[in-house]
């Protein structure tokens, strides 16, 4: 039986770009019980009328929604059936062979369960093919958020089908960092770090006289999906970035650059930095 997807504009944080045959694909990570949407985005290079993909998702942990039509604002049908359990194909045309329009969001009638991992499961899209207004299909090339294809890289679809392997605070090679943590870093899920990449000391800076506690860590290069950040504690419960400065230590490499984080602690008898990791507005 189809199901119906529902076609909306697009919100300028879901912005992604065609590009002659380079598909970009907004995120399709969700928190439970949010509607999964995916962002597209046409320059109409090949005047393209249609298009047809394969949406793969953990079954275990994601419903199927209820058949829903397609906006009356566009002259599109998007229509989906299941292929194998977790796998829909989606096809979204025009009886009218009218063009995609430039901004669009494919909602995807799919609930994620109670029990989702933390930043939602990983959702793959795959075996698109874009047809334009004489008949002919393109494949293009996929580029995926950043989080979706360092997921896609690192982990199989039997362990992004598991929530306790591929959240994002799970730890799956027990290094203490968390997967979030290691994908901001520029690290590798399954290399146990006995390091971390950490350095911690704490000294008098002879430049103006002060003692400082001071965290050395590495940070991905080019990752706009999330970001890292240094907090300070007294207590180990309230934590803030007060009084921490933060520079770049002239240390990288191909996928890192080393930072340095700083805070004075004269007079101090204890202080405590922790390295927290987060996900952007939209991510």
């Amino acid at each position: 039986m189809n199901r119906f997807l529902r076609l909306f504009a697009l919100y300028p944080l879901l912005s992604a770009s065609l590009a002659a045959d380079t598909l970009s694909l907004g995120s399709t990570n969700a928190a439970a019980g949010v509607v999964l949407q995916l962002p597209f985005n046409f320059t109409n290079t090949h005047q393209i009328v249609g298009m047809q993909f394969d949406l793969k998702f953990p079954a275990g942990i994601v419903d199927a929604g209820s058949a829903v039509a397609a906006s009356e604002t566009t002259n599109h049908t998007a229509e989906s059936r299941e292929v194998a359990a977790g796998t829909r194909r989606i096809v979204l045309y025009s009886s009218s062979n009218q063009l995609l329009p430039s901004d669009l969001v494919l909602e995807v009638p799919l609930t994620l369960k109670t029990g989702s991992p933390q930043g939602g499961p990983t959702v793959n899209v795959s075996n698109i093919l874009l047809t334009n207004a004489q008949g002919q299909t393109f494949t293009p090339t996929i580029n995926r958020p950043q989080l979706d294809a360092w997921r896609l890289a690192n982990f199989t679809e039997a362990e992004r089908n598991d929530p306790t392997i591929i959240g994002d605070d799970r730890d799956f090679d027990g290094d203490g960092l968390s997967n979030l943590l290691e994908f901001l870093m520029g690290g590798n899920p399954k290399a146990r770090q006995t390091t971390h990449d950490l350095q911690t000391a704490h000294g008098v800076d002879p430049n103006d006289n002060k003692r400082y506690l001071t965290m050395i860590f590495r940070a991905g290069k080019n990752i706009s999906a999330g970001t890292l950040a240094v907090e300070g504690s007294d207590d180990l419960s309230n934590w803030n970035g007060t009084g921490i400065l933060l520079t770049p230590t002239g240390t990288e490499d191909v996928t890192s650059i080393e930072y340095e984080a700083a805070i004075e602690v004269d007079g101090l008898t204890k202080k405590f930095l922790r390295l927290v990791g987060t996900r952007n507005a939209g991510n």
